[in-house]
């Protein structure tokens, strides 16, 4: 009898945190449903999401949770990413895996979704430079200048062409 009751216990709590198919609005947030949902938050906390979801009238309280948390809390670090930052992610990555919650303690106030996103951009110029053809050391060495402080080094390659490569004339028209 226990059993089936902290069953449907659970079940009643899981269902009304669910997304409604009927009340709740797909799709971005507006700048109105940003400064009512910041008001709310002051009002009555962090820890009632399904008492702001009613107040909001058409989110859920998963929506709610999700937008404050990773895009409306004032105590987010909205700052640049630092070199250092970028080098405890990588480095984290190559330990951790792509596990960005069991990251989040390592920086100040960034969220999972934040240090997830950095580390796509990372990953994302890391294929741009690897795919930059260059013409001599020259070239090489202002690429570096360029990138310095936003990518580590091993991310560019050097490819040794032979002077008869007419297919590739087009990358260096000066």
């Amino acid at each position: 009898m226990k059993k089936l009751f902290l069953c449907s216990l659970v079940l009643g709590l899981f269902l009304s945190v669910m997304p409604s198919k009927c009340s709740a609005v797909k799709g971005k947030f507006t700048y109105e449903e940003d400064a009512k949902l910041i008001r709310l938050v002051t009002q009555f906390g962090t820890d009632n999401w399904i008492g702001i979801a009613k107040k909001m009238g058409n989110r859920n309280a998963i929506q709610c949770k999700g937008r404050y948390k990773n895009y409306l809390d004032p105590n987010i670090n909205k700052s640049v990413w630092t070199p250092q930052e970028d080098d405890l992610l990588l480095n984290l990555v190559s330990q951790l895996g792509r596990k960005w919650v069991s990251m989040k303690g390592h920086f100040n106030n960034r969220t999972d979704n934040d240090i997830k996103n950095r580390y796509d951009v990372l990953m994302r110029r890391k294929t741009k430079l690897e795919n930059v053809p260059v013409k001599n050391e020259e070239e090489f060495n202002i690429i570096l200048e360029e990138t310095e402080g936003n990518t580590n080094i091993e991310f560019i390659k050097i490819i040794n062409l032979p002077d008869e490569s007419p297919d590739l004339d087009f990358w260096f028209n000066d």
